[in-house]
């Protein structure tokens, strides 16, 4: 008995589809998603260059007259709970439905 035979299958056989590939391969939404995503990606860290200039201004000058280690902490804990936001509201949301969540998020805001 031979082992390094092929299997041969009894099912029959599906004719296979044709997947385009590159640029066509994809939909518009895939395109204009990914669009806006930079879009967001470019103003989010724009705001962040730019928060740091606004921040350590003096207050004479229009700005908040934060020391170097206030916007480094107030620039650590943002994106602290940015992160961690998603992860507790989406166990959050896989535990009790979303909305279930939206409801109590506006219940408690008082909306």
């Amino acid at each position: 008995m031979n082992n390094n035979q092929p299997l041969k299958s009894t099912a029959p056989k599906q004719p296979s589809k044709t997947v385009k590939g590159g640029w066509q391969g994809l939909g518009l939404a895939f395109y204009i998603a990914n669009t806006m995503e930079i879009f967001e990606r470019l103003a989010w860290y724009g705001f962040f260059a730019v928060s740091s200039v606004y921040m350590t201004t003096p207050i004479e000058q229009g700005g908040v007259g934060f020391s170097d280690a206030q916007r480094g902490a107030v620039q650590g804990i943002i994106p602290f709970f940015l992160y961690l936001l998603p992860v507790i509201t989406g166990a959050l949301a896989d535990r009790y439905g979303y909305k279930k969540n939206v409801c109590c998020f506006i219940y408690i805001n008082g909306a």
